[in-house]
């Protein structure tokens, strides 16, 4: 098992809000986080790197080949929760913080078992070597919209409330998780993103630079096709292969 992950700053921002980290816990199992900050000056940047510390932390202390399912689960959900709580506090530690937050999306894999966790807009998608499948649904203004039927998926791509997200990690005392289990088939991938790389890339073009290159090289080429289409946002990637 494989883990490759980058995050690039783009093309218009002053600072990289963006957070990740991962690891690879042995040949059958491995971890993934990626949360995209947000608030004043740098409050962004704290959030989504408190999330990403706390999570981190918590999984090198819980996770190990020997948990089950049901623990791998468990485990996502009290990792967030001591996250949301760290990051909740210090906004009110720290009003000069303002009211910082971050989104989610984190994945364990386990043999041919993934299990997603997710808030805000930063996604996960299955791959295969000819397919790819949207796991997370973004908590979003417009996917709202677009589920009450009163616009578009076409008129979704360039809604001026693209970025208004609905939940996130450490605005209130308590969260609400999504949580997804997939079955990963022979040679597929996991790839984890923040709204960075889906703002410009739809799941079809991403499917064409994953297929043909390495995963190293394909989060190399996924970036740099989200800079030269405009690169407004900071873009993090990260692909897990089984």
């Amino acid at each position: 098992m494989k883990i490759f992950s980058k995050s690039d700053i783009g093309k218009k921002r002053a600072t990289n809000q963006d957070s990740f980290a991962d690891k690879v816990l042995a040949e059958n199992m491995s971890w993934s986080i990626v949360c995209d900050g947000m608030g004043g000056l740098s409050a962004g940047e704290i959030a989504s790197s408190r999330a990403v510390g706390s999570i981190s932390d918590f999984f090198q202390s819980n996770l190990s080949e020997s948990s089950s399912r049901e623990d791998i689960k468990k485990y996502m959900f009290e990792a967030a929760r001591l996250a949301n709580e760290e990051i909740y506090k210090a906004t009110k530690e720290n009003p000069e913080l303002g009211k910082m937050g971050t989104t989610l999306v984190m994945c364990v894999v386990k043999d041919d078992f993934a299990g997603i966790a997710y808030l805000g807009d930063s996604r996960a998608y299955l791959l295969t070597d000819d397919s790819i499948s949207q796991i997370s649904v973004d908590h979003s203004i417009v996917q709202q919209m677009l589920e009450s039927g009163e616009i578009t998926p076409e008129q979704a791509k360039n809604h001026p409330q693209k970025n208004i997200i609905t939940r996130a990690l450490g605005i209130d005392p308590t969260i609400s998780l999504d949580y997804k289990e997939v079955s990963i088939p022979p040679k597929g991938k996991i790839l984890l993103c923040t709204d960075g790389l889906t703002n410009y890339l739809d799941s079809l073009e991403m499917l064409d630079i994953l297929k043909g290159n390495s995963g190293e090289d394909a989060t190399e080429r996924l970036i740099a096709e989200s800079n030269e289409r405009g690169g407004k946002d900071n873009i993090t990637v990260s692909i897990i292969e089984t």
